[in-house]
């Protein structure tokens, strides 16, 4: 555990031991961005790999995701829904900075409903 007292301020080092830092931190973020692509073509490998039925893994996993959805599981129910495109908007992450309006005369209810409105003319109708 690292003691607070301990830690220098960069704008305390000087530019050499700033800059050896910084290159530090570059090579370990090139290490991590490699080791991600190569994680991501061997998930690539093996979910394209064929079974003995002449079924992909990506295939099975999608038909075990679907049977425990079916048996009442809500995780992969949201996994299938998310995966299509089918994710609903959550009106908590609209950025609050963005085009500050004062709603103070409104209702709640008013505004739930011109957020709706809002939200149906942004995206469509969610079914």
């Amino acid at each position: 555990m690292t003691n607070k007292k301990n830690l220098i301020s960069l704008s305390k080092r000087t530019q050499q031991k700033r800059e050896e830092i910084a290159r530090k931190g570059g090579i370990k973020s090139g290490e991590v961005r490699r080791e991600k692509v190569e994680l991501k073509q061997r998930l690539e490998i093996l979910l394209s790999s064929v079974d003995k039925d002449g079924r992909s893994e990506a295939d099975n996993i999608s038909i075990a995701l679907i049977s425990e959805a079916k048996k009442g599981n809500p995780r992969a129910y949201e996994i299938i829904r998310d995966t299509i495109g089918q994710k609903p908007v959550n009106l908590t992450d609209i950025n609050p900075t963005v085009g500050r309006a004062d709603l103070s005369a409104f209702s709640p209810e008013e505004i739930k409903a011109m957020a709706l409105k809002i939200v149906d003319r942004d995206y469509g109708a969610q079914k």
